[in-house]
């Protein structure tokens, strides 16, 4: 079963860090993407996948909401291709555009 994850780039660092949607097709099929989204490890909840509501990240529920739009948007390019009998490869995800612009 095929998942949608955040996380980023090192979560232990003291700076903005970049945050990468990751999805897991199979064991051996392990796609990360950058989706143009830097977040402070220390703003960052790693159990829920999203920013923390704190008033330091003034965009934080934006970022929030976006990162909610992708886990759909991907989890309907899946089903797509489930309807179309197609296989869901690196190649067809490097095509799907992940991006906050």
């Amino acid at each position: 079963m095929a998942n949608v994850k955040f996380i980023l780039r090192d979560p232990k660092s003291d700076t903005p860090q970049s945050l990468y949607l990751r999805y897991r097709i199979t064991p051996t099929i392990d796609l990360k993407y950058p989706i143009n989204i830097r977040v402070n490890p220390k703003h960052w909840n790693k159990q829920t996948e999203r920013v923390k509501n704190v008033i330091e990240v003034k965009e934080r529920h934006q970022i929030n909401a976006f990162l909610t739009e992708l886990v759909q948007a991907v989890e309907s390019f899946k089903n797509e291709a489930t309807i179309r009998k197609e296989l869901v490869t690196r190649q067809s995800l490097r095509r799907f555009p992940l991006s906050s612009n």
